[in-house]
């Protein structure tokens, strides 16, 4: 098919940039993504590429870059999102987004204290010991978060206070708060590369809010954010004097670069 290739590169290359994977981890993913489509599909997807203006389907960005689609799964991955803005620094190497869930690489220095801090701050929430790998879930849900490369040697260091999430057993359905900007933060979260840096998420429902101190300005992630195929489906865009808002269908993002907040010269 004309310009398959092509497209193949240029999707893997827009991906990477917002989930900070490897080309190679990505490739699979994206050619499997479009195995289905249909030639003007392809074509919608490439000429969104070179015009940000082009409209495409919902299924045809969930080809490229899928987002999570229950409730319970976006409530996991919203936590996750503002707990690892709590931690005080860079948390992800990467993140993979999946249909059915995620995989985040964590920093090894960040690990615990995002463990720790989610553990804590999420009611229900449990995590599965494997011997490469672990896995936070809530039980009665399907919802899930992979932690890769995890030994599980590396849970003594959590402190014994945490035995009661490891325990095995039966555990009670986690009682999950569907809110309007969890699908926002979970989104962010499976985006979280275009921060570049650390940042804090905090909620005020249905808005969540975005600062980060360094890095990118606010104009250049609303940017990137508004991308037609791997960034979210905006309703539109408002300034004010302190920050950037990103309408959704259903609540909104607000966003604090450092160009608002103060902190070193921003990178444009």
């Amino acid at each position: 098919m004309p310009n398959a290739s092509s497209l193949v590169r240029q999707l893997v290359e827009v991906r990477c940039r917002y989930t900070g994977e490897t080309h190679s981890a990505v490739l699979p993913e994206i050619i499997r993504g479009l195995e289905p489509l249909t030639k003007d599909d392809r074509d919608c997807l490439l000429a969104a590429l070179h015009d940000h203006d082009v409209l495409i389907q919902a299924d045809l960005q969930s080809a490229v870059l899928p987002d999570a689609v229950t409730g319970e799964q976006q409530y996991l991955e919203a936590a996750l999102f503002v707990a690892a803005g709590k931690v005080g620094g860079p948390v992800f190497r990467m993140v993979r987004p999946l249909a059915d869930g995620i995989a985040v690489h964590v920093r090894p220095d960040a690990l615990i204290p995002l463990l720790r801090g989610l553990l804590l701050g999420l009611a229900g929430l449990r995590l599965r010991r494997h011997r490469r790998h672990q896995e936070l879930y809530l039980p009665g849900t399907s919802a899930r978060v992979v932690l890769p490369a995890v030994a599980a040697a590396r849970l003594a260091y959590l402190g014994e206070e945490f035995w009661p999430w490891l325990l095995r057993g039966p555990r009670p359905r986690a009682d999950v708060q569907l809110c309007p900007w969890n699908a926002a933060a979970s989104a962010l979260l499976r985006r979280s590369s275009v921060f570049d840096t650390a940042w804090e998420c905090t909620a005020a429902p249905p808005t969540c809010r975005v600062t980060w101190r360094d890095g990118l300005t606010t104009a250049r992630v609303a940017a990137l954010l508004a991308h037609p195929i791997v960034g979210l489906p905006l309703l539109g865009c408002r300034p004010a004097e302190q920050y950037l808002e990103l309408g959704l269908a259903v609540g909104s993002i607000q966003l604090v670069g450092p160009d608002l907040v103060g902190g070193t010269v921003p990178v444009t």
